[in-house]
């Protein structure tokens, strides 16, 4: 029983361990143990910061998903999981009916599954936990040790989750301003570019906008109040601007918004709300009004390559600031004279 036992777990070691994608290897992982438990379901729930949801699944022929139901699950729907771990490393559930009276939320979400009995095994990120690995209506084998495979591959899945998150996060930060949650440069960079190869030769317009005054009030006031003041633009402008629209922070106190196809004509009256909006923030009991110039170019119309589109969006970010705060302006030709 030990070597057989030994032998499956290395084997689905090795899908988690090779040159597998995450998700590929995953639900690798999950058709291995259902040869062992034949299950009706096998599936693996993560723990978010406030919900719980299941992120993989494996269904037998003919059962239905419910991977799509899973989602966004409060923590308090697992309380009778975390009583039953309190007396051992392994949610057993033998008899769903049990719970009918003890936990009616509980009974109601599995009885509406099928779900008649069910093994659940946690894996942990030191002491904090990531989640289950858990498999409704079971069947044992006599001759392999079943939970030893489920806590073990526990701990080879909670593993790879933490990497894979610590991945993502690294990945997050290389495209993401850290203050705002906003892209950075090479984030929009990319998210553009990859819309306009999806999507060639679809219009678009690109817009670059920056505080009146930040230095100045920066000096005044510091850095503080000028990271609230660019939070509060990063706010508004997820507010105003079309879902889809690539919003990011350019650096210092400039931002770059990109809205396309038929959202590129809202482009104007969006910049009009924004930089129109009285903008306020609160530091240390006071409070600061500021206020937003822009300017904007639209391509292919006016603009060809994405360089160009920068260039000249930056041009009539310089007209407008020259023109007096609180100011947007779409790019003309008379600006590139007017500057020099």
């Amino acid at each position: 029983m030990g070597l057989e036992t030994s032998d499956l777990i290395i084997q689905i070691a090795n899908a988690l361990n090779g040159e597998l994608s995450y998700d590929v290897a995953m639900n690798r992982l999950l058709e291995a143990i259902s040869e062992v438990i034949h299950p009706e379901r096998i599936y693996i729930f993560e723990c978010g910061e406030e919900t719980v949801s299941n992120t993989f699944e494996w269904c037998a022929e003919g059962v239905e998903p419910q991977i799509d139901s899973l989602q966004n699950l409060e923590y308090a729907e697992f309380d009778t999981w975390q009583e039953l771990l309190a007396g051992d490393s392994v949610v057993i559930i033998s008899d769903v009916e049990e719970f009918k009276e003890i936990d009616p939320r509980m009974y109601w979400q599995l009885s509406r599954q099928g779900i008649t009995h069910l093994l659940a095994v946690p894996f942990y990120d030191g002491d904090k936990l990531l989640g289950y690995l858990g498999a409704d209506n079971y069947m044992l084998e006599e001759d392999l040790d079943s939970v030893r495979v489920l806590r073990t591959v526990a701990s080879f899945v909670g593993a790879r989750i933490v990497n894979r998150r610590l991945m993502d996060t690294v990945e997050r930060l290389a495209t993401h301003d850290e203050l705002t949650d906003l892209l950075n440069r090479k984030g929009v960079d990319l998210a553009i570019a990859e819309r306009l190869s999806a999507r060639e030769g679809e219009p678009y317009a690109v817009a670059l906008m920056d505080i009146d005054g930040f230095k100045e009030a920066n000096n005044t006031y510091g850095r503080e109040l000028g990271d609230v003041a660019l939070c509060t633009i990063a706010r508004e402008a997820r507010r105003i601007f079309p879902k889809g629209s690539v919003i990011g922070r350019n650096g210092g106190d400039e931002f770059i918004i990109a809205v396309f196809g038929d959202d590129a004509r809202q482009m104007d009256g969006c910049l009009a709300e924004l930089v129109g909006t009285d903008l306020v923030c609160e530091h240390e009991g006071e409070s600061h009004a500021f206020s937003l110039s822009a300017g904007y170019v639209c391509s292919p119309r006016q603009a060809g390559e994405l360089h160009s589109v920068y260039s000249k969006a930056d041009t009539a970010l310089g007209a407008a600031r020259a023109s007096g705060k609180r100011a947007y302006l779409r790019y003309d030709q008379s600006m590139d004279k007017s500057l020099r």
